[in-house]
């Protein structure tokens, strides 16, 4: 330990309660962050590369109809 004080919370609701600790918040946060980010240059990648702009665009509805159909047919289809 370095000496610092513990800044965790315990946040309580009824019956439920939950420890919250900023650090591990941060650290999760950053993590959801980059796994995005990673699935995004993923599924940009392939036969018929598609840049990051454009698969956020597609996986939201708002892309061109060939990318929308390479994005959420051909790559992100569920088998």
């Amino acid at each position: 330990m370095t000496g610092k004080a513990m800044t965790s919370r315990v946040v309580r609701v009824g019956a439920v309660s939950v420890r919250w600790e900023p650090r591990v918040a941060v650290v999760c946060g950053t993590l959801a962050l980059l796994a995005a980010g990673a699935a995004v240059l993923v599924v940009g990648s392939g036969d018929f590369p598609i840049s990051p702009p454009d698969v956020v665009a597609a996986v939201v509805g708002q892309g061109d109809r060939a990318t929308e159909f390479i994005v959420q047919t051909l790559r992100l289809r569920a088998r």
